[in-house]
């Protein structure tokens, strides 16, 4: 057992089921978490895109009437205002496609939503972060938007991968590295390191916990399927069998 955990292909598999968990299913299983995956993730955002629009609005609403600032800080307080700008459209369109399931055109958005989802809120988080440089750094808007999609949104682990080390990426090159303090520097590095792990964690834990769910329900539904047709079958026989007595 333990020769088997040196080898490099245990960890090659391990890799492939934690990145690819659906691979190897069956295709109807496949099949049926993708859909239980986008429906799930509709259901969530139309109750998280009004939250987020609001509070999109609201800082749109603090920050373009906030006109006593000190001159360090304007630079600051207008990239604050352009990011929720920015982002307050895409919730909107987020909240039409996940309520207005009528037009089919509306399709791709509403299929990609959780993903849509993941890079609104961590591109603002990412952005967001990066804007403090003008102030104090901070990893704290980063965390906040990335906590709340791991935990609400489901998205394919790849995906989460892509996007946790691109935000990464910028984070720690722009960001942690111009950090003068070399203590404080490395500090913040271990705990941006650790929370973008934790982060992707979350989202392939959630994904994981999804994808069990649909696979139980599959099953017990091919169950129920196969005792319905024996159940007909024994019943086609008995009347079958009153029928030749009578």
């Amino acid at each position: 057992m333990r020769s088997d955990l040196l080898r490099p292909a245990t960890w090659v598999a391990v890799l492939r089921r934690l990145l690819w968990p659906t691979r190897g299913l069956a295709p109807t299983e496949a099949t049926a978490i993708e859909r239980e995956r986008v429906d799930a993730n509709l259901r969530r955002i139309r109750v998280m895109a009004p939250i987020g629009l609001c509070a999109h609005l609201a800082y749109m609403a603090v920050f373009g009437w906030w006109h006593q600032v000190a001159p360090a800080r304007v630079a600051w307080r207008d990239t604050v205002f352009g990011l929720h700008a920015a982002a307050a459209p895409i919730a909107a369109a987020l909240l039409v496609a996940s309520w207005w399931t009528r037009p089919r055109w509306l399709d791709p958005v509403r299929r990609w939503a959780g993903e849509l989802t993941v890079l609104d809120m961590i591109a603002l988080g990412t952005l967001s972060a990066l804007n403090t440089n003008r102030t104090e750094f901070s990893m704290a808007p980063f965390l906040i938007a990335a906590m709340i999609v791991a935990i609400a949104v489901t998205v394919r682990p790849t995906f989460a991968l892509v996007v946790v080390a691109i935000a990464g990426a910028a984070l720690l090159g722009f960001g942690v590295a111009r950090i003068a303090d070399p203590a404080t520097r490395s500090s913040t590095l271990t705990n941006a390191v650790i929370s973008i792990a934790l982060v992707f964690v979350l989202g392939r834990l959630g994904f994981g916990n999804l994808m069990r769910e649909v696979r139980v329900r599959h099953t017990i539904e091919q169950v129920n399927g196969e005792l319905e047709r024996r159940v007909a079958a024994q019943v086609g026989e008995i009347v079958a069998r009153a029928r030749e007595v009578e």
